[in-house]
């Protein structure tokens, strides 16, 4: 495929194309069901270009994608989840309400829908009678086969006039390609190109338009895109279609009629009827004031109402504070800004109060170079701070500005990829919350203009709805913390009460084992009694030891503390010298802190003592290992002693359950249950002469996981 001219493609890049308003309205009160289906939300996707397009595009980006492209809406709806779904189609209300097509554009999308479900359903038709294996891949290529139309006509002032003088969409191509250089079959492709799915999706878009001889030689999808739009072009299958699909085509003729019948349904109970008189060309027709104009149809008029009940951003607002962790509402909030403002390149900095400092945000999609960065509130150079300080939107190349660029600012351009940067503060009535720093093109940076308003809007809610969010969690907390102080209150009390009628018994059973003779059978009973009475102050005594914390722990943190502490006991007096090779990033792992703790300080007091005349010990971290299908975080010691005796390797591997031998046995018996209760791994090599290294694989955080991929 040629690439677009540069012209086009600035002006469709980040182009905010509607939706067919009655399908967004019906997606809208989907959504507002909370026992609201996958599948019926993906049938009702499934009825407009746009909307299948926008959830196609979030589905497969970086904050959802994992490995191959998916291409089923439905695959798409279940990946992305309700909330997400919700989050899209309010978007999509609030930009179609508050952000009207540009130059009074008014147009009239029925026939083009129509058109587009028409070919869709024709092509699932085909699929299913050939028996392909992708038959939802065939149903997409012919919704969004003409979306490059909308997207040049919202994009390129000149391309209604174009629409306006071609009499129909035989001639359409030929005319876009002479006046544009390019045509909305290529625009469509380039679009599926940027979700990089694993299909021919786009190729079948770009060639729909080709002739019969040329298509005979494409692949089967594309063939059978052909086939389809040449049915519903001239209602006539063409003589090729046996060839190009392996089915007569007279037997086609019922399943394509009960196709057609389906779309008639659709647009039925959307109240869109059939145009009466001289038929529409299936493409967007300019308007004066029809009743079906995208800016003043009835179903605008729905549309607008159902925004204006649901308290303009207000079910937006709603809809991240459902989100269930911090993480979870930056990503939402991330594909809130690309379908609001078409700006796909955002970092988040949180902002410290303590340190007075914006850290970037870890929330997995955020490029290294951004997460790593750590602005400085005062002095104000950076654009980050410098919004933060005035409470207002601050830009780059601003005109009058007499600064020059920071090299912070230099550093966030290029880490975004960007020309220009824009930073928004995110504020609430109480405190600053962080900073949106927004990466745009030259192109972009002129479209915002009057909408950096309502981008500081935006970013107000935002702050307001993360800082919302903390505080329920916090509370959260609180009421956690309480209930676990009223509960060790209790324990204490029981364990205190419960200990005294333990310790009579325990010493009148030793006064009736020292009245016993020697011989007596009776011995062995008071013992096992006696053991009995033991373990029931242990399991009494355990009510009132704190339970584990399971919580995310950083293992880089651990270990330099665990190392700081020890050093002067364990290593400096035998002359061992310690090499910290730590992880750049968090380390994180789930479970119990102490546990890991114990298994540290084991792994080091065995090498010290294996290594009494000195060595080198060396401490090291990886965030992520992937393991038997699980994510750990590693935890590796080696030294380069003696290395293990053959039997305490032995029982090593037996397990912890072999009687130890010795204190360096017993050391790593300890370190083998333990790191069993954490459902982690023990790797252990170990050469005479050359040294000893234990891997320890702890489960990992799910945030670090989630940086991985």
């Amino acid at each position: 495929m040629q690439p677009l001219p540069q012209c086009i493609l600035a002006a469709i890049e980040s182009t905010p194309v509607p939706p067919l308003p009655r399908v967004l309205l019906r997606l809208l009160e989907a959504v507002e069901d909370e026992g609201v289906s996958v599948t019926t939300l993906s049938e009702v996707i499934a009825q407009d270009p746009v909307l299948a397009s926008r959830v196609l595009s979030a589905a497969n980006s970086a904050a959802f994608r994992r490995g191959k492209g998916i291409v089923r809406i439905e695959d798409c709806v279940k990946v992305l989840g309700t909330r997400i779904v919700r989050t899209i189609a309010t978007c999509l209300a609030v930009q179609h309400a508050f952000d009207p097509l540009p130059r009074g554009l008014k147009a009239d999308l029925t026939e083009f829908w129509r058109h587009s479900l028409l070919v869709a359903e024709t092509a699932r038709v085909l699929a299913v009678e050939a028996h392909l294996p992708r038959v939802d891949e065939a149903y997409l290529a012919g919704l969004l086969h003409d979306l490059g139309e909308l997207m040049l006509l919202v994009g390129l002032p000149e391309y209604p006039g174009l629409l306006a003088i071609c009499p129909d969409e035989a001639t359409l191509s030929g005319l876009e390609q002479k006046v544009l250089g390019t045509d909305h079959a290529a625009v469509g492709a380039w679009l599926a190109d940027q979700w990089n799915l694993d299909s021919l999706l786009a190729d079948a878009i770009l060639f729909h338009h080709r002739t019969e001889a040329e298509i005979a030689s494409a692949d089967a999808l594309s063939r059978l895109l052909w086939v389809a739009h040449a049915w519903i072009a001239t209602g006539e299958l063409p003589p090729s279609t046996e060839a190009m699909v392996g089915i007569a085509a007279e037997n086609l003729f019922p399943p394509l009629t009960q196709a057609q019948e389906r779309v008639a349904k659709i647009a039925a109970a959307l109240g869109l009827t059939e145009t009466q008189g001289d038929a529409k060309p299936p493409f967007p027709t300019l308007t004066g004031n029809g009743s079906r104009a995208i800016a003043n149809g009835a179903s605008d008029a729905g549309l607008v109402g159902a925004v204006r009940d649901l308290a303009l951003m207000q079910p937006l607002q709603r809809a991240l504070f459902a989100l269930e962790s911090d993480a979870e509402i930056l990503s939402s909030l991330r594909e809130s800004v690309r379908l609001l403002f078409g700006i796909g390149r955002l970092a988040f900095f949180k902002f410290d109060p303590v340190a007075a400092t914006f850290r970037g945000a870890d929330d997995g999609t955020q490029p290294a170079l951004l997460r790593q960065l750590v602005v400085p509130l005062e002095p104000a150079n950076s654009l980050v701070a410098l919004s933060a300080t005035r409470g207002e939107p601050c830009s780059s190349h601003e005109q009058g500005a007499a600064e020059p660029i920071s090299l912070t600012d230099i550093q966030l351009l290029r880490g975004l990829g960007a020309e220009r940067l824009i930073c928004v503060p995110m504020r609430t009535s109480k405190q600053i919350v962080g900073v949106m720093a927004f990466g745009l093109s030259q192109t972009q940076f002129a479209r915002l203009g009057k909408r950096i308003t309502w981008l500081a809007s935006f970013a107000r809610l935002a702050a307001s709805t993360l800082e919302a969010w903390r505080e329920a969690q916090e509370h959260q907390k609180r009421i956690e913390a309480a209930v676990v102080a009223r509960f060790e209150r209790q324990a204490h009390r029981v364990v205190h009460e419960a200990g005294n009628p333990l310790g009579i018994i325990r010493n009148y059973l030793t006064l009736l084992e020292r009245k016993l003779p020697g011989s007596s059978p009776l011995h062995e009973d008071l013992t096992i009694i006696g053991e009995e009475i033991d373990r029931v102050t242990r399991i009494v005594e355990g009510l009132s030891e704190p339970q584990a914390d399971a919580g995310d722990t950083d293992l880089n943190a651990m270990v330099r503390e665990m190392i700081s502490f020890y050093d002067s006991a364990l290593f400096a007096p035998r002359g061992i010298e310690v090499e910290l090779a730590l992880a750049t990033g968090p380390a994180r792992f789930v479970g119990d802190r102490d546990a890991v703790k114990q298994i540290l300080l084991n792994l080091c007091k065995n090498a010290a003592e294996a290594m009494s005349r000195g060595g080198r010990l060396t401490i090291a971290t990886a965030p992520d290992v992937f393991e038997g299908g699980q994510h750990y975080a590693e935890l590796r010691v080696a030294d380069n002693g003696p290395g293990l005796a053959a039997d305490v390797l032995q029982r090593l591997k037996g397990g912890a359950h072999e009687q130890p031998a010795g204190r360096r046995g017993i050391g790593l018996s300890v370190v083998t249950t333990l790191v069993g209760r954490l459902e982690g791994k023990l790797i252990c090599n170990t050469r005479p002469d050359e040294g000893t290294i234990f891997s320890v694989l702890i489960p990992a955080a799910a945030t670090t996981a989630v940086e991985k991929i």
